[in-house]
Order: C-alpha cells, then sequence, then structure tokens
C-alpha cells in the first residue's frame, strides 16, 4: 500500500528504491543549498539584498551565468538542427534498407505446412 492507502505497483523491479534514493540526493544536494540561501537571503533583509544584487561582482556572475547559458543554448540548437537534418537525410531508414529478418510462426505445427 502506498502513502495514500492506493496499492502502487510498478512496472519495473527496483524503482521505488531507485527513486527514492533519487530523491533523496536530491534534497541532499539542490535543495537544502537552495534553503539556505533563501534563510540567508531572508536574513539580510530587502535592502541589504538589494544591495547585495547591485554590487559589481554580482553583476558580473550574472553576466557570467547567462551569456554562458544563452552561448550554449545556441550551440545545442545549431549542433541538434545539424544532426536532425543529418539523421533525416540518410538513407538508413529507408524500408529498402531495413534488414529483412523471417517473421516468428505462430504455433510450432506451422512449420510442417
Amino acid at each position: 500500500m502506498g502513502a495514500l492507502g492506493v496499492s502502487v505497483r510498478w512496472t519495473l523491479p527496483g524503482v521505488a528504491p531507485t527513486l527514492g534514493l533519487t530523491l533523496t540526493y536530491l534534497g541532499a544536494i539542490v535543495l537544502i543549498p537552495l534553503a539556505g540561501l533563501a534563510v540567508k537571503a531572508a536574513g539580510l533583509g530587502r535592502f541589504g539584498f538589494l544591495a547585495t544584487l547591485l554590487q559589481p561582482r554580482t553583476i558580473a556572475a550574472f553576466r557570467v551565468s547567462f551569456g554562458l547559458s544563452i552561448t550554449a543554448a545556441a550551440l545545442n540548437a545549431v549542433i541538434g538542427l545539424l544532426l536532425a537534418w543529418v539523421l533525416a537525410s540518410a538513407p538508413l531508414w529507408h524500408p529498402k534498407n531495413r534488414i529483412r529478418t523471417p517473421k516468428p510462426k505462430a504455433h510450432p505445427e506451422e512449420e510442417n505446412r
């Protein structure tokens, strides 16, 4: 039984422990530091928070972060478009180039026919 009294049946074995471990690491690596950052920012007050955001070092860090993110997204879009174009124009998936495999028989008795 699940937490809400509903029976949960996973398709693959081991999904529940893996999901639990993933969410535990997500909490430890991402959510706990993010909560600490929010607590620290709340302790500064509005004007202290704005003063921190408007410091030249903070603005430079934002420029680097957003600049690299936009550059990476643009580069990813160009490379992805080229790769999609190559894969779509390649004759690998043309029906004539498929490997012919014998169709499996439904019953062993059909082999004698």
